[in-house]
Formats: C-alpha cells, sequence, structure tokens
C-alpha cells in the first residue's frame, strides 16, 4: 500500500519546524531519513535532529509561519512558505523556503526531504 501524503499532515510538520517541537518531527521521519539542505546531506535520524539542532533558528519558537503552497500527489508534497525565528543571539530572522517530501511506502514517515531555504536581508 502506498502512503498518500495528506496536506493536513504537512501543516502540521510545518507548524512543528516553526515551534522548534522535535519530538514530533522525529516521531514522524523514518529511520533511514535522507534530508538534503543546501546540498548537503544528513542521512538517519539522528543526523536530522542534529542538522535541525545547528540551524540558526534553533534558539527558539517561530513568531510567524505563513504557507503560500501546499501541493500533494501521491506519496509527494511540496511546501512554500515564509517562516520568522528570534535568532541565538536575539535577532529576528526570515526565511524564505521550499521543502519537497517524499513518503516512506508503507509506514506513514517522511522519508525524504529536499530544502531550499533564503535568509531574507531586512
Amino acid at each position: 500500500m502506498v502512503v498518500e501524503a495528506k496536506p493536513e499532515f504537512f501543516m502540521k510538520v510545518n507548524e512543528a519546524f516553526s515551534n522548534r517541537d522535535i519530538d514530533f518531527i522525529a516521531s514522524i521521519i523514518a529511520d533511514d531519513v535522507v534530508w538534503t539542505l543546501h546540498g548537503k546531506k544528513a542521512q538517519g535520524k539522528d543526523a536530522f535532529i542534529d542538522y535541525m539542532k545547528m540551524m540558526d533558528m534553533d534558539s527558539g519558537l517561530g513568531t510567524e509561519l505563513t504557507i503560500d503552497t501546499l501541493l500533494t500527489d501521491g506519496a509527494e508534497a511540496v511546501v512554500k512558505g515564509k517562516m520568522t525565528f528570534n535568532t541565538s543571539t536575539g535577532e529576528e530572522k526570515t526565511y524564505l523556503y521550499c521543502d519537497i517530501y517524499q513518503m516512506h511506502d508503507i509506514e506513514e514517515k517522511i522519508q525524504d526531504l529536499t530544502s531550499f531555504i533564503i535568509a531574507l536581508d531586512e
């Protein structure tokens, strides 16, 4: 059975990224997940979580999340939007992003994520 990507699920995923909900993220990614970001790959759940923790937005909750586009087709989803965070120095930073997700064929977990992120200079 092929898992269908559901828009509601990806809304929750993006809210979890914005709110730094690492426990939720860990629960919805496959053990052998691959995250490609800026041409670098984090392979496996632990590497994924470590990569998430080292991002500049790790110090606090997102202050704003806007999802402009959310498309699903079969086991794939694309989400485009904007997130604003407080950095570890207290500075507010805004990022535009586009995430491409691939769900695991059997489990209802994310198997692959490719992210394109641009920091806005405001």
